[in-house]
């Protein structure tokens, strides 16, 4: 198993400490479409209640990210939770 990355700790302490309710958390998750890296080490949560939005000019890994999320594209590398739950 690979160490603790900053986020993904950072990530466990603000919900040990805040009690923060997680509705999505994807943690450093890389994606490739043959040859070219789509995405790599991509980390981000979203919370119960709040508004996230990812932000990015084209072809920056927007609807990549969205296509892992939902299962669309198979991940390598990281993980994705919904509620917990991987």
């Amino acid at each position: 198993m690979a160490p603790w990355t900053k986020s993904a700790l950072m990530s466990v302490l603000s919900k040990f400490i805040w009690g923060v309710r997680i509705m999505l958390e994807v943690t450093d998750i890389s994606l490739q479409y043959g040859a070219s890296q789509a995405l790599k080490g991509v980390s981000v949560s979203a919370e119960v209640g709040k508004v996230t939005c990812i932000l990015g000019r084209n072809g920056v890994g927007k609807t990549s990210l969205l296509r892992a999320v939902v299962g669309q594209h198979p991940i390598p590398a990281g993980s994705i939770a919904w509620q917990g739950e991987t």
